[in-house]
């Protein structure tokens, strides 16, 4: 219930988390109950950082779309004078 008040985590701190993970099953050395607990919160923190980046490509998606949508109106500035 702990996780419940804690503000979301940013991507960045979940992937170091996730790549710590990987790394410390890489070295195995430990039980296989505290290997499967590294390995089920690793893939809570993939999905995780999954749906981050699923978000940041739609949001970029619009973005690109939006931005073929725009109309560019030309501005009229004075030219600068030229010293005589």
């Amino acid at each position: 219930m702990a996780n419940e008040t804690q503000a979301p985590r940013s991507f960045d701190e979940n992937l170091r988390e996730l790549e710590a993970i990987v790394e410390s099953l890489e070295q195995g050395g430990d039980s296989l109950e505290t290997l499967l607990e590294r390995y089920e919160r690793g893939v809570k923190l993939h999905a995780e950082c999954q749906k981050t980046l699923q978000a940041a490509e739609l949001r970029i998606e619009q973005l690109r779309v939006d931005g073929e949508k725009a109309t560019f109106v030309k501005l009229d500035v004075p030219a600068e004078e030229s010293p005589a």
